[in-house]
């Protein structure tokens, strides 16, 4: 964080008013209004690091959704502020929101208050859909198969897309909507030898990795 932004930042939490306000802050449940600009990103920050480390923020303006997320993303370097809205271009995948809110302790999740009103998998199911897969663990190559197909990945010559999953001998290409890049899983009968992330584009491997967690194709599961 830069000196400027830090200097920022103990000017505003050392003042009388912001200290009033945040003294009124300290239910779990906060309805702020008549808070303008960038001040709404320094009051979740504050609230953040002093009263909550879980905080799901609620706004009805795209905009201003992707400015929160953005000054946030610059005041708090401890938790990046993960986007829910499928009508933002640059949204964090639904997949990816659900595998860090069952897992984290800490988040700050930016909702969009129409997204509200969808219907989403029951917790318990989603959490039973993650799969972890490990170099050099056992996992049934076929059970895989059975598992995308019927969790809705599309079975396609090549992955091309969110949700497409291949198969080609031992090896299965597939990309989950939590994953920034698709995965190349090589089998040797049912022990995973190789985890790999691959360029769409070129199909070519680019890093090994160790593990894997592939959440649940939601853009085409039924809802619940």
């Amino acid at each position: 964080m830069s000196e400027s932004i830090q200097q920022i930042k103990s000017k505003i939490f050392s003042s009388e008013k912001f200290s009033q306000l945040i003294n009124s802050l300290r239910e779990n449940n906060v309805f702020l209004s008549g808070v303008n600009g960038s001040l709404k990103s320094f009051i979740l920050d504050h609230y953040y690091k002093k009263l909550s480390k879980k905080i799901f923020f609620i706004s009805y303006d795209n905009d201003r959704i992707i400015k929160l997320k953005d000054d946030l993303d610059l005041l708090n370097e401890e938790v990046s502020a993960s986007v829910y809205s499928s009508k933002l271009s640059d949204s964090e995948s639904v997949s990816k929101i659900l595998i860090d809110l069952s897992e984290s302790e800490t988040f700050i999740v930016i909702a969009n208050a129409s997204e509200l009103e969808n219907k989403i998998i029951s917790k318990d199911k989603f959490r039973q859909s993650i799969i972890e897969l490990k170099k050099n663990d056992t996992y049934s190559f076929d059970e895989l198969i059975i598992t995308l197909n019927k969790y809705n990945f599309n079975r396609q010559d090549f992955v091309d897309a969110e949700g497409d999953y291949s198969v080609r001998g031992g090896i299965i290409d597939l990309f989950a909507e939590n994953l920034d890049s698709p995965v190349r899983i090589e089998f040797f009968g049912d022990t995973i030898e190789s985890i790999r992330e691959f360029d769409i584009n070129s199909q070519r491997s680019v890093k090994e990795i160790q593990s894997v967690k592939i959440g649940i194709n939601l853009s085409s599961e039924e809802e619940e």
